[in-house]
């Protein structure tokens, strides 16, 4: 009886140890489980965290890609004006070549018109001359007239 006392006392012993023990690894398996908890925890926010920079990476890159099209563009745009305004310059060119042409040719017109008017003038002091000399041999045509009638009355009366 002493024997089965020692060995129930022994076995109370060894589980009242063993419910120590329990309790003292049910404590760090607690500890483990709330320092594992803490650990995903701040995992999940270092996940979200790079989630954003592969967030800002990806929009980065997109903008890039827009900027890169833009200037793209831009660059054709500035090509496309350097051919226009190539063109217009060339265009400028062959209006101003038309423009002195037909200016050389409204000078040589005006000299050519100017030398019809001299000549028109001389011819119409040429004929004003005339006119003037037909005027005295038409005065002197008369003045003879009248004075043969005078000579002729003279002598009619005589």
């Amino acid at each position: 009886a002493t024997r089965a006392h020692d060995l129930e006392a022994g076995m109370d012993t060894r589980a009242q140890e063993l419910d120590e023990a329990m309790g003292v690894h049910d404590a760090e398996v607690k500890d483990m489980v709330q320092s594992l908890e803490l650990r995903i925890q701040q995992l999940l926010v270092e996940k979200e965290a790079l989630q954003k920079v592969v967030d800002n990476v990806w929009r980065i890159d997109e903008e890039k890609d827009k900027f890169r099209i833009t200037a793209m563009q831009s660059s054709e745009q500035v090509r496309k004006y350097a051919l226009e305004r190539e063109d217009l310059k060339q265009m400028l060119m062959r209006t101003r070549a038309d423009f002195e042409q037909a200016t050389a040719n409204l000078r040589a017109q005006t000299d050519e018109k100017e030398a019809e008017l001299i000549d028109l003038r001389n011819r119409l002091v040429s004929l004003m001359h005339e006119k003037d000399m037909h005027s005295v041999d038409v005065i002197n045509s008369q003045k003879a007239a009248t004075d043969l009638q005078v000579k002729l009355n003279m002598e009619l009366d005589r």
